[in-house]
């Protein structure tokens, strides 16, 4: 479909896209924004005045992230060496034009310390192909930054899209296996590893598991197409299964592909129905599995946002074309009783002595850098406190707070004048859940320095607090046990 003449040539793009900070640093300051996943259509007037100068890096952000022709003369300024025939070559790029204009056939995202070549920005008012082939979104990112790595023999990427989570998984894996039944994502993740070096990915077509038949993993990954559409319009996007049952069976699934202690991390949707328990459905996924498992919930929508959302960012841009999709989605949602989805990242553990449990972090929780560690020791302590002799040996162990936690007091001014009314905690990065503690923990917390053991603190605690030393034993623990889950404590 596209690639390279030679091996070469791809060591010699790389080299071209980095030599010039064709990075997320190097474009966030190109286009004066720290987030560029993200960028409205309204703001490329302002990139291009911003880029006038035509510099290397301003000529490849107009081709290969702003997807716009260049003059032919700065193209060939922009990716010397490499004259632009291997480019064209490639299916990269179209060769110039009668007004000497070169125009880009892919995007190429810079995500992760990776670079990703997708197809072009969507700007037309009608939709794009079925096999549309979308950059890594904000929530495959907060996937990404999710991955519990682990040095392993091999490792699932199912549904790999334009293969990113595979490529982010390479360097832990000897052999990476990336399935998609869309022959267009497997080309782009074939590419995409090739041009990032990448040597270790094996891509194979087929639907969910089958291209892996009945083998085992000890880590799978997976950003499947969750949405809760009314029609299949998109690989990326669809199942054509109702509601969220696509998601649920993928679970149910997954568990006998994963070898016992495996993890599957993947993100989901999950539909909010009339007169039921979201969370007692959630829960019902994972009835009669062998398996422990933490639900982070990353935001919730309600059913008429969750339908516009979709249909502006894949559908039309049209307004009147919009608006009748946007009929077709909520009579959809009503026939289902739908009245709001949740999007969903799913770290499951396959269990291995028997234990098993489910967790729901919600409301919902910011994920704002790589978090992997930290949900690896959740699930330890996790089910290392579910032993009754461990809560003695938590009270012998000396606790320090995290780096990056911030404690934060909010006063309040009364007639007895400032008065403490709230105390935060908040982390600079990783797992970041909105946590309010009692003035008392803080006093607890205040201690964590690593010097003494839990014990001695509780007990200093029940003395300024005149109570019993159980009594307070029995307050605290619960609470310090949550806050050792969440890397607040280590």
């Amino acid at each position: 479909m596209f690639g390279f003449p030679t091996t070469a040539h791809y060591g010699q793009a790389l080299d071209i896209l980095q030599r010039v900070n064709y990075t997320e640093a190097g474009i966030g300051q190109t286009l004066g924004r720290e987030q560029i996943l993200i960028m409205p259509a309204s703001d490329v007037p302002r990139v291009l005045r911003r880029t006038r100068a035509l510099s290397p890096l301003d000529t490849l952000v107009r081709l290969f992230f702003l997807g716009l022709p260049v003059p032919q003369a700065a193209a060939c300024r922009a990716l010397q060496p490499m004259p632009l025939e291997p480019w064209v070559q490639a299916r990269l790029l179209d060769p110039p034009d009668g007004e000497d204009q070169v125009s880009p056939r892919v995007q190429i995202w810079p995500v992760c310390g990776l670079l990703m070549a997708v197809d072009l920005p969507w700007r037309q008012a009608t939709a794009p192909a079925a096999d549309f082939v979308v950059p890594p979104g904000p929530l495959t990112v907060e996937l990404a930054h999710a991955m519990i790595h682990r040095p392993c023999s091999h490792m699932l990427d199912l549904g790999t899209g334009s293969g990113m989570l595979a490529l982010a998984a390479a360097a832990d894996a000897q052999t990476v296996v990336a399935t998609d039944t869309n022959p267009r994502a497997l080309a782009f993740t074939q590419f995409n590893a090739q041009l990032n070096q990448i040597g270790n990915i094996q891509c194979q077509a087929g639907d969910l598991f089958e291209p892996v038949a009945t083998r085992q993993f000890p880590w799978i990954v997976c950003n499947p197409p969750f949405v809760i559409s009314p029609t299949r319009r998109y690989l990326f996007r669809d199942s054509g299964q109702r509601g969220d049952e696509f998601c649920r069976r993928l679970i149910r699934a997954a568990i006998e592909h994963l070898e016992p202690g495996g993890f599957l991390q993947c993100t989901a949707n999950v539909a909010h129905q009339t007169g039921r328990s979201w969370k007692a459905d959630l829960e019902g996924w994972f009835d009669g599995l062998a398996c422990e498992v933490l639900v982070l919930v990353e935001r919730t929508e309600d059913a008429s946002e969750y339908a516009m959302n979709w249909i502006l960012s894949t559908e039309t841009k049209d307004q009147t074309l919009g608006g009748q999709r946007f009929q077709s989605w909520s009579e959809y949602f009503e026939r289902e009783g739908i009245e709001a989805v949740s999007y969903l990242l799913i770290t499951l553990r396959r269990s291995t002595g028997g234990s098993r449990w489910i967790q729901i972090d919600d409301p919902p929780c910011q994920i704002v850098g790589p978090c992997g560690d930290e949900l690896q020791r959740f699930f330890e302590w996790r089910t290392a406190c579910d032993a009754p002799e461990r809560t003695a040996d938590l009270l012998n162990q000396r606790l320090r707070l995290a780096p990056g936690v911030r404690i934060q007091q909010e006063y309040e001014m009364t007639s007895a004048g400032l008065t403490l009314e709230h105390v935060r905690l908040q982390k600079t990065g990783g797992l970041r859940y909105p946590l309010a503690i009692h003035v008392n923990v803080a006093r607890l917390l205040a201690g964590c320095d690593g010097r003494q053991p839990l014990r001695a603190l509780v007990e200093d605690l029940s003395r300024v607090l005149e109570a019993d030393f159980e009594q307070t034993a029995a307050i605290a623990l619960p609470v310090i046990r949550t806050l050792l889950e969440r890397s607040v404590l280590v």
